[in-house]
């Protein structure tokens, strides 16, 4: 068995895997994996952050502990 990988465009995308279910499971495995866009990263965090989203989430989280209560002080 060989291994094919091929880019389609989203408006073609079902008609080839409609086209490749036609071929008995036997002589075809499909694995399909989807890309997903990058975020954008500029600036001084260029090529240091690779999800930026993530990184602002755990910032946002480090300072929500409650170690900045100042009931703790």
């Amino acid at each position: 068995m060989q291994t094919l990988t091929i880019k389609v465009n989203n408006d073609y995308l079902e008609k080839i895997i409609n086209l490749l279910k036609e071929i008995p499971k036997n002589k075809v495995q499909i694995t399909q994996n989807t890309v997903e866009k990058k975020s954008n990263v500029f600036g001084i965090l260029k090529n240091r952050i690779d999800d930026p989203v993530k990184w602002q989430r755990s910032l946002r989280a480090e300072n929500d502990r409650d170690i900045y209560n100042e009931s703790r002080l």
